[in-house]
């Protein structure tokens, strides 16, 4: 099945609605542009029904308002650099520290990139957790920080920014596996900005236990101390 079929059925007239905005249609309905958002939207379902069947299946109980951090984070990502472009894509590479001190739901967190053209960004910003259900926990970042193109593409200034949102599965208590599509672009602080989108795999260890989520993930009782 092409992305582009499997996307309208997923979405059905807002999928249609979305293949027009991103100009993914037609002959370009083959386009790895497409495959990458078919990818997203079928990763972020897929996280979402197995949170869900998992939480069925084990009886656990919805919390009305589960805590999305278990504590600071150390996350490595594996993923794809200039997804949506032509010529200039690469392997690319993150590690990132998410702290889970913060302001209501609204945390910092701080990063190092790189693509496997010397591309190397370092950046940091603040992001926003969602859970959804037990299990499955919704992640929107923005950030900013230095570029260097190495021999990949030009950003065509120092200063870039990314904005982001990730799916996570969270797997037990202390480690989340999770899918991204993040962009980043020098906000036209250049005449040009072609900016990049980048497709990544995350997995994520807390750091050091942080507060105790015992039951969070599940959303059975705390744990009582014997």
């Amino acid at each position: 099945m092409y992305p582009g079929i499997a996307l309208r059925i997923a979405l059905g007239r807002p999928g249609s609605a979305l293949m027009r905005i991103t100009g993914v249609r037609g002959r370009h309905g083959r386009s790895r542009g497409l495959r990458a958002l078919a990818f997203l939207l079928a990763a972020s379902l897929t996280l979402f029904r197995s949170g869900t069947a998992a939480a069925q299946q084990y009886g656990a109980r919805i919390p009305a308002n589960p805590s999305p951090a278990n504590g600071p984070f150390f996350a490595l990502g594996f993923g794809w650099f200039d997804v949506l472009g032509d010529g200039f894509a690469a392997v690319d590479m993150r590690v990132e520290y998410r702290h889970h001190s913060g302001l209501w739901r609204f945390r910092p967190w701080i990063g190092l990139e790189a693509t496997s053209d010397e591309a190397v960004y370092g950046v940091g910003g603040i992001r926003y957790e969602q859970p959804v259900g037990p299990l499955v926990i919704l992640t929107a970042s923005v950030g900013g920080g230095v570029f260097a193109d190495g021999g990949g593409k030009p950003l065509n200034h120092v200063l870039q920014f990314r904005s982001q949102f990730e799916a996570a599965l969270r797997l037990g208590e202390v480690s989340r596996l999770g899918v991204a599509l993040s962009h980043i672009s020098n906000a036209s602080l250049a005449e040009q900005n072609p900016g990049a989108e980048v497709l990544t795999l995350y997995y994520a260890v807390a750091a050091g236990g942080g507060p105790s989520s015992r039951g969070v993930a599940t959303g059975g009782p705390e744990s009582s101390p014997r």
